[in-house]
């Protein structure tokens, strides 16, 4: 299998739709569909949503193809593994970069690697590491029955994340602030123009902005979180930020908006943030966590079975909505890696004693 079935979501790896130019994971939230022969899990590709880095930036060239990360030198488990994506100096170029620049051939790669990760899901306990020689990675802990899909961010790599919908709305900031009454309003990001493969140079800039001073900020300081609601699967995902950066957005033009592609960049993280001076350094990590809240918002998904439980419980799935989303933002900040489980049972000798005492 190419897939990760991690339940609820279904993982797998950044495709070249992201405009050639993302690497990471791509999360699918999918419907169960049975007969009286087989249970499958269907799912639209398009409603998927990519998490990763940019493949080129101004400071380092980022690896497609990834290893199982074991830095944390603790034992495989059959319940989670890591994934590491790798950097090179900029400019660099050898065999492995010209294989890299091979989208067909590398996604091919990254399936077959992939497979080999499902199987150490499924209780294989054996891998190898290749050394990184660069402080820009990326890793994500897949771990089963995760609540959220997660990158952690080191070095100078900075956050992306694609999806083949575009919002339906401008995007939320902050809305958890809103509503504590830390602040009186929500701030909304507006998306400016998501340029295709061909426009973009090879300093990583993909999208460009108007200078129209009646649209919103072009980029947002985001303290934790952000929501987004898509287009035709009409999901709505969170993206919570273990700390404050800054975002831009775009969304590619001149194609009905229900055709069109999105992209969010992080731009920097708060060192050199104007609105944010009290922060003295840039952390050392930064973890991005996604979660979907609600995959049928306004009941238009193009996957109508999205929809069936909430027509099924109409009067409770709001209240029970704001609940799951109090127990997503209050566990964002606990990542696990390899989760274990262990048994321990009772010896013979001990439950003789037991017996004795009794």
């Amino acid at each position: 299998s190419s897939r990760v079935y991690t339940t609820p979501y279904i993982i797998d790896t950044a495709a070249a739709s992201a405009g050639g130019n993302l690497v990471g994971i791509r999360i699918h939230w999918p419907v169960p569909k049975a007969d009286t022969n087989n249970i499958q899990m269907v799912n639209d590709v398009k409603a998927g949503l990519t998490l990763g880095t940019k493949k080129n930036d101004a400071q380092y060239r980022m690896k497609r193809r990834y290893q199982v990360d074991d830095d944390d030198d603790d034992e495989l488990s059959p319940l989670g593994i890591t994934l590491r994506w790798s950097s090179k100096e900029k400019g660099r170029v050898d065999k492995e970069d010209d294989n890299d620049d091979n989208d067909d051939d590398e996604v091919s790669k990254m399936m077959d690697d992939l497979a080999v990760a499902s199987e150490l899901m499924m209780n294989t306990t054996t891998t190898t590491k290749q050394e990184s020689n660069t402080n820009n990675y990326m890793t994500s802990p897949i771990v089963r029955g995760m609540p959220y899909a997660t990158m952690q961010y080191h070095g100078s790599v900075l956050p992306s994340i694609f999806s083949e919908n575009a919002p339906a709305s401008d995007i939320q900031v902050d809305t958890s602030r809103y509503k504590n009454n830390q602040t009186t309003t929500t701030t909304l990001l507006s998306c400016g123009t998501l340029l295709s493969s061909q426009q973009q140079n090879q300093d990583g800039v993909i999208i460009t902005h108007t200078n129209d001073t009646n649209t919103n900020n072009s980029s947002s300081l985001v303290e934790s979180e952000l929501t987004i609601h898509f287009l035709n699967s009409d999901f709505t995902w969170m993206v919570f930020f273990s700390h404050p950066v800054r975002v831009e957005c775009g969304i590619t033009q001149g194609v009905d908006v229900k055709l069109a592609n999105f992209q969010l960049n992080v731009l920097q993280q708060p060192e050199d943030d104007d609105d944010n001076k009290n922060t003295k350094q840039k952390p050392s990590l930064l973890t991005v966590r996604i979660a979907l809240i609600d995959q049928c918002t306004t009941g238009k998904a193009e996957i109508q079975q999205h929809c069936d439980e909430k027509k099924k419980y109409p009067i409770t799935s709001n209240q029970q909505n704001e609940e799951y989303l109090d127990l997503l933002r209050s566990g964002a900040s606990m990542v696990p890696t390899n989760p274990k489980v262990t048994f321990e049972h009772a010896s013979s000798s001990s439950s003789n004693n037991n017996n004795n005492n009794n």
